[in-house]
């Protein structure tokens, strides 16, 4: 009887610790689950953060694009205070974000000490790649600022780092090569560097993009136009424009502008006054469709038409004259004009009195006389002009 009693009270004990043992592997189970959801929800949350991080750069960019600087910084330290909230402060991608975050800084120090803090990082690091990222970046600021000489000290800088680096650095080296001709002044030595540029864009087929194909491109046929080398002038822009569809920004669209124009000009030269006046037509149609278009872009348009109506091949003094009159009065009907503006205006001013002078006009009126009537007084205009 006793040894039946200590046998049923060992059964309960099992079953006790049995019942017992489950529910320590319930709680345990509940506490993965628990614990996966919350890991899950701050994957979510983290996601969300970095998307919101890459909204806030990305209106950064369209603000400064459309000249709003103050909104373009705002949503650049937005975008810096979510960084610092999700990422390690020695991580790579609050680096990125510090970078990127600098361009879209108004003044020029505080762009230069938000890039400072990737530098910093990508020290630490060890990241050849990041550091030249940073120097670039670096060059490009100064360069923005009108500091060439700094610009170009900090590309070789950021290029010494790609060479480390290896062909994993290929897209920054390429951009370096670009903005280094850019940069320079001698002909001969930009277009050295625009090679080589073409050189690793050609060896990164698919990795490369549409804004570094067409902005080396665009430079090349620049340098060629220069040099008056006609053929390659209008071989580069010609695949520069080909990009056409894929420039979006204001500020493309007016350098695919003057692509078309150059490009216009190189033919007029070689006697095909068509294909240029059909390249200086489309990059007035280009230029009409953005707001806030500098005056001399429109100006050397006109003014550029005007000597190619005038031309030999053509002698079409009167639509000449026409476009003469649009240029100058450009200026003349934009109101208070600055000095750079009124600069323009004498510099275009005395292109088109030489023009004038050349062409039958002249034999029966004076050219101070025919811009009086068509220029400085036309629409009865009470501006003061020169």
């Amino acid at each position: 009887m006793k040894l039946e009693k200590i046998y049923k009270r060992k059964i309960i004990q099992k079953r006790y610790i049995v019942k017992y043992k489950m529910t320590q592997q319930e709680l345990l189970n509940k506490a993965i689950v628990i614990l996966f959801v919350l890991i899950l929800s701050g994957c979510v949350v983290r996601h969300e953060s970095q998307e919101k991080i890459q909204e806030y750069l990305k209106k950064a960019q369209d603000m400064i694009d459309h000249g709003d600087w103050m909104q373009g910084e705002m949503n650049a330290r937005n975008a810096i205070d979510l960084a610092e909230n999700i990422y390690d402060g020695e991580s790579k991608e609050l680096a990125e974000i510090y970078l990127e975050a600098g361009n879209y800084m108004r003044i020029f120090d505080d762009g230069l000490k938000t890039m400072k803090m990737a530098e910093t990082i990508y020290i630490k690091c060890q990241d050849s790649k990041g550091l030249a990222q940073v120097y670039y970046r670096y060059a490009r600021k100064y360069g923005l600022a009108g500091q060439k000489k700094a610009g170009l000290e900090y590309l070789q800088k950021a290029l010494e780092y790609c060479d480390k680096v290896g062909e994993d650095a290929d897209k920054i080296r390429c951009n370096i090569y670009i903005w280094r001709a850019i940069y320079k002044d001698d002909y001969e030595d930009s277009l050295e560097d625009l090679k080589e540029a073409e050189k690793i864009l050609d060896q990164m087929s698919e990795e490369s993009d549409a804004e570094v194909r067409f902005l080396l491109y665009k430079s090349l046929g620049e340098c060629y136009f220069e040099a008056v080398q006609n053929e390659a002038a209008i071989e580069n822009y010609t695949k520069a424009i080909q990009e056409e569809e894929s420039l979006k920004t204001d500020k493309e669209k007016i350098q695919l502008a003057n692509c078309y124009g150059d490009q216009g000009y190189s033919y007029a030269k070689l006697g095909e006054y068509a294909k240029g006046i059909e390249g200086l037509e489309r990059e007035l149609q280009i230029l009409e469709t953005i707001p806030d278009v500098d005056l001399w872009d429109y100006a050397l348009v006109y003014c550029r038409l005007a000597l190619i109506y005038a031309s030999k091949g053509l002698c079409e003094y009167e639509k000449s004259m026409d476009y003469a009159g649009e240029c100058l009065r450009l200026y003349v009907l934009n109101g208070e004009l600055t000095s750079q503006e009124l600069d323009e205006l004498m510099q275009f001013k005395e292109v088109l009195k030489n023009l004038y002078e050349s062409s039958p006009f002249a034999e029966h009126q004076d050219f101070d006389s025919w811009y009086r009537e068509n220029v400085k007084n036309y629409k009865n205009s009470n501006i003061c002009i020169p």
